[in-house]
């Protein structure tokens, strides 16, 4: 879970300190030089990792549905941002914060569940809203203050809203429904370090 926690930060680094640099970069190529090739070589790296494991039998642990679900929430907090362009309508933002935590703080058991249990019921979806929608709040009303890490969107809103939908999509089934892609990477990474250890 360390490992992944680390790997979470870095990618948070670079990918703030890209945006900052590079305020002037299109939406497409920021897809293609941030995110796509972090999900490549995640993906990339839990093929090789999942062959060099004996049996390819996976038991899915606590802290890999966290660093499943909790990598889809990150990802998709870029996403999601870019979307609605929330750092545009900061009322809306803090709005929809306010919202967001009262959600949390009325199905606390609910929000446990969902970062540490490989099972999905329908209560799951208010769960991973909610929850998505802080952290993009925060983001988003961050970056209004500071303005900085955002992205604005180039004049082909409508493609590169397309290209943003499809990836909010894909982010979330590589991530959040049990047993997903990544949900047994962070998972196998667990196993092998505890044979490690052992």
């Amino acid at each position: 879970m360390k490992k992944v926690l680390m790997y979470l930060v870095i990618w948070l680094i670079s990918v703030s300190t890209f945006v900052i640099v590079n305020k002037e970069i299109s939406l497409v190529q920021a897809m293609f030089i941030v995110i796509i090739p972090c999900l490549t070589f995640w993906m990339l790296y839990f093929i090789y990792s999942h062959k060099r494991s004996k049996d390819g039998d996976v038991l899915i642990s606590e802290s890999g549905v966290l660093g499943g679900r909790g990598l889809g929430l990150l990802i998709n907090m870029f996403l999601i941002e870019m979307f609605f362009e929330l750092h545009c309508n900061f009322e809306i933002t803090l709005f929809l914060f306010v919202i967001a935590i009262v959600t949390i703080a009325l199905n606390r058991n609910s929000i446990k569940d969902f970062f540490t249990k490989n099972i999905w019921t329908s209560r799951y979806y208010l769960s991973y809203l909610a929850v998505e929608l802080v952290i993009t709040s925060i983001y988003a009303m961050i970056g209004n203050r500071f303005n900085f890490v955002l992205i604005e969107l180039d004049g082909n809103g409508i493609r590169s809203k397309i290209i943003i939908g499809v990836m909010i999509c894909l982010v979330f089934f590589l991530t959040e429904p049990p047993d997903s892609f990544f949900i047994r990477f962070s998972s196998m990474n667990d196993q092998w370090r505890d044979k490690k250890i052992r």
